[in-house]
């Protein structure tokens, strides 16, 4: 990518969709995702 295609109206376009859908609904899929990637034990979470 492009270091143009980052600038401030983008970045507070991301975050506002980020604050949207809810920061924590994102992390849980991506710590999900990464367990399964990795078929990590988690017993002890």
């Amino acid at each position: 990518m492009k270091a143009e295609y980052f600038n401030d109206d983008k970045l507070g376009r991301v975050l506002d969709q980020l604050y949207q859908k809810g920061l924590s609904e994102i992390l849980m899929s991506l710590v999900l995702k990464t367990v399964k990637m990795y078929q990590l034990e988690i017993d002890t979470v």
